[in-house]
């Protein structure tokens, strides 16, 4: 997952979405973990952290939504 200074952190081979905290600019980070097997790249885990603070999000789209 990546952290507040949107550095990923150590793979914990779980697959995370969240919301948090991170540098100015960013609207959201996603780290992923591969390893290759037979020269083909293999996906672990994926983590997506999207930023809180500077953006606001929603998971219902209402009429008070237009024009954002």
């Amino acid at each position: 997952m990546a952290g507040t200074r949107g550095v990923c952190k150590i793979n914990d081979h779980n697959s995370v979405v969240s919301f948090g905290v991170l540098p100015g600019g960013y609207t959201g980070k996603t780290c992923v973990q591969v390893w290759i097997q037979d020269r083909t790249d293999k996906i672990d885990s994926v983590d997506v952290r999207l930023n809180k603070s500077d953006y606001g999000w929603t998971a219902k789209v209402t009429g008070s939504c237009r024009g954002r």
